[in-house]
């Protein structure tokens, strides 16, 4: 059909009967492949965010930190959650990381706090940190 100025009128689609997909190479399923690749894309975006993939690294660290947390016994002093027990309440400390470190690395005179230098590595003992500072609260 032709309308004024010689253009053709094209008739509205018909959705496929029953909901069926697209004809294998339709312009309907390469339409519908670009929709699921955008999708798929536009999902990694969120997963991904803005930091580039830095949240999927500090949960893998946070995770490493407990871990390491729980095998080298924190634990059995400043209890499972951080909250203290014999040692200190680690969740409402004032300490800045550095201290931290330096405390986990050293010990501390005259407490049950020995040095874990020769324990932990210098990397784990700031991936404990991190982890302790995921349970701090006010």
């Amino acid at each position: 059909m032709t309308v004024s100025g010689g253009l053709r009128k094209l008739s509205p689609r018909r959705p496929s009967p029953g909901g069926a997909p697209p004809a294998p190479g339709s312009g309907g399923e390469r339409s519908a492949r670009m929709s699921l690749i955008i999708l798929v894309g536009a999902a990694g975006l969120v997963w991904v965010g803005t930091a580039g993939g830095q949240g999927a690294v500090q949960a893998e660290v946070l995770d490493e930190g407990k871990r390491l947390y729980l095998a080298n016994g924190c634990y059995a002093c400043h209890g499972l959650e951080g909250r203290g027990s014999v040692g200190p309440d680690l969740t409402r400390t004032t300490k800045s990381d550095e201290e931290i470190v330096a405390r986990i690395a050293n010990g501390r005179a005259g407490t049950a706090m020995t040095p874990f230098r020769d324990k932990i590595s210098a990397e784990d003992i700031r991936k404990i940190v991190v982890y302790l500072r995921s349970l701090t609260r006010p």
